[in-house]
């Protein structure tokens, strides 16, 4: 009789023959051996089955669908989990060693958390490091206390203020989080962002300061491909949350509302899509419309109103890149003219 693992990792493969055998065989080289891998090739047309498929290792579960997006990928992946715990892996990532084994020291500890993350080193094609990704700091980067949640410490507000748990590859959580909150939302690039809201919103979860996970930079990165299309989604995913989370949690009750909306102004971070927002939330207080919200917005819907809004956002992008590109010509001639005028101070001597 098959034992039943006590982890279950789900890989979503796409097109990552270059990556995957070290993502995997990070997976079965864990310090914890009590797993199975569930790889979900997510219709990749290169040859990322075949590099699985030469590993031999009966804890793999190996599946192939048509391309329906990582989110699919991962929804199936989960179905199919037999363990008790469920951690995610992209196909380009990697684990460190002792990942799994770390996070299940805290869950098996502490029953009230109920998903852990960790620190990330960021890595570039080649496996060189490119910098350590330290949890929600970076958001925070030129905030005061004053005015802003900086120093709460509360896992909703420091996601508000950007995704600093930064990818699916960083989720170790109890499978039973699935049968109460739901599965990964039909969103191509943010999926994991809105799954995260959801997660901190209902339970506990831990962060151990430490980089167990190696996350990988290169040419095929999906956000890299389409940051309009990723920033319109992310407005998405805050105008879903603001018309489902309990506000008064955030700005509490009475006269001092108003201070916490303005902390809650200039913490939660938008990229540009106040607008999208705006309108989003108008759209949803209609039930009708509440009770379709993905349907309606997902990539592919055809959606006038999704097209017009990235269409907007990639000429706003467009104008901050040149923007910045006049800046830092301006800096470059200042610099110049400021060593001409000292070379001519020195000529004159």
């Amino acid at each position: 009789m098959q034992s039943v693992p006590q982890v279950s990792v789900i890989i979503p493969l796409y097109n990552h023959e270059l990556y995957v055998e070290e993502a995997v065989r990070s997976v079965l080289e864990q310090s914890c051996t009590n797993l199975e891998l569930i790889v979900i090739n997510d219709g990749s047309t290169d040859g990322s089955e075949a590099v699985v498929k030469r590993i031999n290792d009966g804890r793999i579960r190996y599946y192939s669908q048509e391309n329906r997006g990582a989110h699919e990928a991962l929804n199936r992946g989960i179905d199919r989990a037999r363990g008790a715990y469920v951690a995610v892996l992209n196909s380009d990532d990697i684990y460190h060693p002792r990942r799994i084994e770390e996070a299940l020291k805290i869950l098996e500890y502490d029953h009230e958390v109920a998903g852990v993350f960790t620190y990330i080193e960021l890595i570039d094609a080649k496996g060189e490091l490119l910098g350590i990704k330290r949890g929600a700091e970076d958001n925070w980067t030129g905030q005061s206390a004053e005015s802003s949640f900086r120093e709460e410490h509360d896992t909703v507000l420091d996601l508000l203020a950007g995704n600093f748990l930064h990818t699916t590859s960083n989720l170790i959580c109890r499978r039973e989080v699935f049968d109460r909150i739901g599965l990964f939302a039909n969103l191509r690039y943010t999926h994991d962002y809105e799954f995260y809201l959801r997660l901190c919103a209902q339970y506990r979860v831990a962060m151990i300061r430490t980089p167990l996970l190696k996350y990988r930079f290169h040419e095929a990165n999906t956000l890299a491909g389409d940051s309009a299309a990723s920033r319109f989604e992310t407005g998405m995913v805050l105008a879903d949350f603001l018309l489902t989370y309990d506000l008064r949690k955030i700005l509490g009750e009475g006269s001092g509302q108003l201070y916490r909306l303005t902390k809650l102004y200039n913490s939660i971070r938008t990229y540009d899509t106040d607008r999208i927002i705006m309108l989003l939330l108008l759209l949803g207080l209609k039930g009708d419309v509440r009770a379709r919200f993905w349907e309606l917005f997902a990539d592919g819907c055809g959606n006038p109103f999704r097209g017009a809004c990235i269409d907007s956002l990639a000429h706003t992008h467009d104008l901050c890149a040149v923007k910045e590109t006049l800046r830092w010509q301006q800096a470059q001639t200042e610099t110049w003219w400021a060593k001409a005028q000292e070379w001519k101070a020195a000529l004159e001597q």
